[in-house]
């Protein structure tokens, strides 16, 4: 991808999608943004692209590999990480999260950002450290103090997990407003305002978005 134009306050501090999933132990298909480990390249801003056997993690944000032996890694300094190609699945890196494209029409898609907060008293690292950084009755993400996490070591935390959808279209990431719908579908624009004037805001949940972009794609 050349390109990748946002609105970046607005897109990344969006209201909350409207459903969210909870539970009282985190299972591997939210933990991780992928439901398995899959063949993928990371591509970067500045060198050549690598090649591995790749998985996302959702709490902390890492780009995860596994060596020869099967022992899971974390990549080191994803700073320069433009996009993840996991199982011709594509993850924009934005603002220090990754966002699930998810194409619809031509270059027309939504960006998806999972969410996933724990409550928890203690929260211990892949090397045994302990972060105390939220009470039992707050909820925080795990990434706190740059930490790594594994799945093992959290499983059994309360969590909720939040999925907010973005509209893309041609590497650019928006918010789901009225001028931006006009922007991914210019030849739909009188059915987008008037949808608008009655129902005022778009939904930000992945579903709901989705079914709306659908409806102006056809």
């Amino acid at each position: 991808m050349k390109r990748i134009l946002l609105c970046v306050a607005a897109v990344l501090t969006a209201v909350a999608s409207l459903s969210a999933q909870e539970g009282l132990s985190i299972p591997e298909e939210v933990f991780y943004l992928m439901p398995k480990f899959g063949r993928g390249t990371v591509i970067y801003r500045d060198q050549a692209p690598g090649q591995g056997l790749l998985n996302i993690c959702a709490l902390d944000n890492s780009i995860r590999f596994k060596d020869s032996k099967g022992v899971e890694l974390a990549l080191e300094n994803p700073g320069s990480v433009v996009q993840v190609v996991i199982d011709g699945v594509t993850f924009l890196h934005l603002n220090d999260m990754f966002l699930r494209v998810c194409p619809l029409s031509g270059d027309v898609g939504i960006a998806v950002k999972r969410e996933v907060l724990v409550m928890s008293d203690s929260k211990r690292g892949a090397y045994g450290m302990e972060s105390q950084t939220t009470s039992v009755t707050e909820i925080s993400s795990l990434s706190a103090d740059g930490m790594i996490f594994n799945l093992n070591e959290v499983r059994d935390f309360p969590y909720r997990m939040t999925e907010i959808g973005y509209l893309y279209k041609s590497g650019a990431v928006m918010t789901p407003t009225k001028k931006n719908f006009q922007k991914c579908f210019p030849g739909k624009k009188d059915e987008i305002d008037a949808w608008f004037k009655e129902h005022k805001k778009a939904p930000t949940d992945r579903e709901g978005l989705e079914a709306l972009c659908r409806k102006w794609a056809e």
